[in-house]
């Protein structure tokens, strides 16, 4: 089977066997073969040079190792009338290359492919259903919370702990593809939730469906509604949550000019948003500031434990951008391992980019931050090259080192995708709006 990475449309046809323990989904390892195209930066160089750069957790003699083991096989694109040409001179030729000696010394052209064969061993989700059954009857998907299911879309509530899509490391412990084994049906994503991040998130049943989504997003024509837990009394005047629950039930706002929830004391974060990718070269694992907006209004201060619920609506959408606004406010969500300072796995990072709204500012000419990167990167490989805990156990098969138990507070953190209302366009349509229930961690908030 062959897949195209980085892809949100990875599906696998058979159905994973999976476990439930400890309140872990886990899946059980399988073998895996995956087809990666090229990036326009790989062209010209070889398979161990792409390897080497770009996956640097393991050395070149490693990557070399695992050509000569036959985890790799390089396939070289022919036009069709190179093709023929060939085939009509020999007409077994393949264009598959799997010899090590080749494949090491195969300068790569555009169209040009390879797969990669593995054991694969997944990290593991969050459980978030006993049996993960379908009954759209009670509005019950995979053991999700159906808000809205017709012919072009479903809107789920999306438990914390569950990536939306495939990614590198996550197959089938996706929504898409958890879905697709549920049901038979192929799900398109929308938008993108963080894993750890719960809520409201639509899929499209068709390419269509889906495109409807991308298109509001694009036009900034819908109100999305976050709630959040901070550390600490935010500022402003609360709204309180029995205000909060009256506009909730309300659901029959209309027009771009309506506000769901009137923010009375908004609080507003207007600076750049960028990550710091520690698994890719310099300079190139800097991306560039992107402006980004988001407008914050307290709820409630919970004075006991110093926390405050906060209601978050973000006018653009960058990756993680809640979560460094509230940050660089000085609000961080409690808990949250990347953005947390007394928490994050990453506090050098984190401090720059708490600090450092726009990097360029300070750094004109980005190699004044190469230093940084390698404090930044060795920050990252001292927490991944970690020796393995006492009891490690190891894949019988492959060797490889078995996940670990991780803490479950680790893999959900106290944001929440409330509600999500699309602007119609066309006269006498109603607005769409989907809105989940308060999420638990909420309770302590509560009006008694």
């Amino acid at each position: 089977m062959d897949f195209n990475l980085p892809n949100n449309k990875i599906i696998l046809t058979k159905k994973p066997e999976v476990i439930f323990s400890k309140g872990l989904r886990k899946i059980k390892p399988f073998y895996d073969v995956r087809k990666c195209t090229l990036k326009g930066r790989f062209f010209n160089k070889t398979l161990l040079q792409i390897l080497t750069d770009e996956f640097r957790l393991k050395n070149q003699e490693e990557h070399a190792s695992d050509i000569k083991n036959g985890k790799y096989k390089i396939y070289k694109h022919l036009k069709k009338a190179e093709l023929e040409e060939v085939l009509a001179a020999n007409p077994n030729y393949s264009n598959e290359i799997s010899a090590y000696q080749d494949i090491v010394s195969y300068f790569f052209k555009q169209n040009d492919y390879y797969t990669v064969s593995q054991h694969k061993h997944e990290p593991y989700s969050l459980q978030w259903s006993k049996d993960e059954k379908t009954d759209f009857g009670n509005n019950i998907i995979c053991g999700m919370d159906i808000l809205e299911n017709n012919d072009e879309y479903i809107v789920v509530d999306k438990p914390a702990g569950l990536i939306v899509h495939p990614s590198a490391s996550y197959y089938e412990n996706s929504l898409t593809n958890v879905l697709f084994h549920g049901t038979g049906q192929k799900f398109y994503s929308t938008y993108r939730l963080d894993k750890v991040t719960s809520g409201v998130l639509a899929l499209g049943k068709t390419s269509a469906g889906a495109k409807k989504f991308h298109e509001n997003i694009l036009n900034k024509n819908c109100f999305k509604y976050y709630l959040a837990k901070v550390r600490g009394q935010f500022p402003g005047e609360p709204m309180g949550m029995d205000i909060f629950t009256e506009l909730s039930n309300e659901k029959e706002i209309q027009g771009p000019d309506q506000e769901d929830f009137p923010f009375k004391t908004k609080i507003i974060e207007t600076s750049p948003i960028y990550q710091i990718d520690t698994k890719i070269l310099f300079p190139k694992a800097f991306s560039d500031p992107k402006t980004a907006e988001s407008h914050f209004q307290l709820v409630s201060y919970n004075k006991e434990s110093n926390e405050s619920l906060v209601l978050c609506r973000p006018i653009t959408g960058r990756q993680h951008q809640l979560r460094i606004h509230l940050l660089r406010l000085g609000y961080p969500i409690p808990g949250d391992f990347f953005y947390d300072p007394e928490n994050t796995f990453y506090p050098k990072k984190i401090d720059f980019i708490a600090k450092n709204n726009d990097y360029r500012e300070k750094y004109a000419n980005i190699g004044m931050l190469e230093p940084l990167f390698e404090d930044f990167r060795k920050e990252f490989l001292d927490l991944v090259m970690a020796e393995p805990e006492n009891g490690a156990e190891y894949c019988s098969e492959c060797g490889a080192q078995e996940y670990s138990d991780p803490p479950i507070d680790e893999m959900r953190i106290y944001l929440h995708s409330f509600r999500y209302r699309i602007v119609e366009t066309e006269e006498n349509k109603k607005d769409l709006c989907f809105q989940t229930n308060l999420p638990t961690w909420a309770a302590q908030f509560r009006v008694v």
